[in-house]
């Protein structure tokens, strides 16, 4: 089996990629408060992935210098590349060379090395998500009882660092063994009870204790984020109605006085962090914002709950439109004036200078943006093969992994619908992971059959060969 020397493929490729482009890139202003959080006497991140500030201060900081994070995010990618590779052959059966092949087309893919470079949680957050899927296949492919816990934890600090993970790993973390007690015939029914136990209680205490600790750090209710409201307004903004204004207290005219329309689905991301909007405005007018934000949203989702899924197709139609095509790029490839003092804290801080780095165009960088209409085709194209995973698997030893690795691409696609508020090409950075997972899972499974098909084939020609002769 060729996998001896894949993790030597791997890293191979991207040092090659590391010696072409060895630019560290910046999104402001998230990049700014990741390294702010990181710094010792800095303010962890309240709206962000403060997990992501704190790793880069333990694996970071004590460099005084940013550029090590590229190899460590290189490395994020080279485990996530390997990951594919061996789930494909030990979980789908994908002939070896063919899962290398896949394992080393990841390590390539556009996104992958992109956000390598960026100072995102992007690419340690898909790490910990896909490590999160190769401990559900375990348990599926074991029953051990020890895996549930595994899957919840990983599945937790997966979602610490890229919140929009969050409904999957619930799912998955809470339905894994309603999985293996479906799918596979030789699990009791004691046994799925007590395995259902067990992932039940790791969930509810793994997530309480890491939502009461958030509240710990920011004196904060517990919640995933501490601004939780914040995010959770800025997702549902255009179904705020005038009567729940008036509910919270508010003049019920309160949306005229913004600057901003608030029944506009491109207009959410102004409302959320720009002057004139609708969280600047309550902060302006000394309104409790995470108290009113949290209220509205509920009764904005109460009153119209298909509305998301509204929203969440005018958000997708913006990755077709010239408008959202250069909006995405230009904040994607962080196409952003640096100021100064963000200039001066980093030249002083991380040894970095990030002059003209907002216009500078490397091979990576160039890249990435051929490549966001491959990105955009991996959102239309993963639930049609995660369905045919299934399919196609139905009636093999395989079933179980092809429901899993379906749900997972299903979950993927549904989240980003639902919960994306802005048509950015970071947030499909996990899908072409789980398209080749699926994709090459159905091809592999068609592989005998056009084997068998092929040998009927010459054994009918080799009979009506020989008739003639005789």
């Amino acid at each position: 089996m060729p996998f001896r020397g894949l993790l030597a493929v791997l890293i191979a490729i991207k040092a090659i990629f590391l010696w072409l482009d060895p630019t560290v890139r910046l999104y402001l202003g998230d990049s700014a408060a990741y390294l702010y959080g990181a710094m010792d006497d800095g303010r962890l991140p309240d709206d962000r992935s403060f997990t992501y500030s704190l790793l880069i201060r333990a694996l970071v900081s004590p460099f005084d210098s940013l550029w090590p994070l590229l190899p460590w995010q290189t490395l994020a990618g080279v485990g996530v590349a390997l990951l594919l590779g061996l789930a494909l052959h030990r979980y789908f059966g994908v002939p070896g060379r063919l899962a290398v092949g896949a394992a080393c087309l990841l390590a390539i893919e556009p996104a992958q090395l992109f956000y390598e470079r960026m100072v995102l949680a992007e690419t340690f957050g898909l790490l910990w998500f896909v490590g999160f899927y190769a401990a559900a296949a375990a348990y599926l492919a074991s029953g051990r009882i020890l895996w549930i816990p595994l899957v919840a934890a990983i599945g937790l600090l997966a979602a610490t660092f890229r919140l929009n993970y969050l409904p999957v790993v619930l799912v998955i973390s809470l339905g894994v063994p309603l999985i293996r007690g479906a799918l596979v015939r030789s699990l009791r029914p004691r046994t799925l009870v007590s395995h259902l136990a067990l992932a039940l209680c790791a969930v509810v205490v793994m997530h309480g204790s890491y939502r009461s600790w958030v509240a710990a750090i920011f004196s904060s209710p517990p919640g995933y984020l501490a601004r939780a409201g914040f995010m959770q307004v800025g997702l549902v903004t255009p179904l705020i109605r005038p009567e729940h204004f008036e509910r919270v207290g508010l003049p019920r005219t309160f949306a005229d006085e913004l600057q901003y329309p608030l029944s506009d689905p491109d207009a959410r991301m102004p409302h959320m962090w720009r002057a004139g909007g609708l969280v600047r405005e309550l902060a302006r007018r000394g309104h409790d914002v995470e108290r009113i934000s949290r209220e509205l949203s509920r009764m904005a989702i109460a009153d119209d709950p298909f509305g998301l899924v509204r929203l969440g197709a005018a958000t997708v139609g913006n990755y077709f439109t010239t408008a959202g095509i250069e909006h995405a790029l230009d904040n994607d490839l962080g196409r952003r004036d640096i100021p100064g003092d963000i200039l001066w804290s980093l030249r002083e801080q991380w040894n970095y200078d990030a002059t003209g780095l907002p216009t500078r165009v490397t091979v990576v960088s160039r890249y990435f943006e051929a490549g966001t209409r491959w990105l955009v085709a991996c959102l239309f194209l993963l639930i049609p093969l995660s369905v045919s995973n299934v399919v196609v698997h139905w009636r093999s030893p395989h079933r179980a992994q092809a429901v899993l690795a379906a749900l997972f691409g299903i979950g993927l696609v549904l989240a980003h619908v639902l919960f994306v508020n802005v048509a950015f090409y970071r947030y499909l950075h996990p899908l072409p992971f789980f398209v080749l997972l699926n994709g090459l899972a159905v091809l592999a499974a068609g592989r005998p059959r056009l084997r068998s098909g092929a040998g009927r084939l010459a054994f009918a020609r080799r009979r009506t060969a020989s008739r003639s002769c005789a």
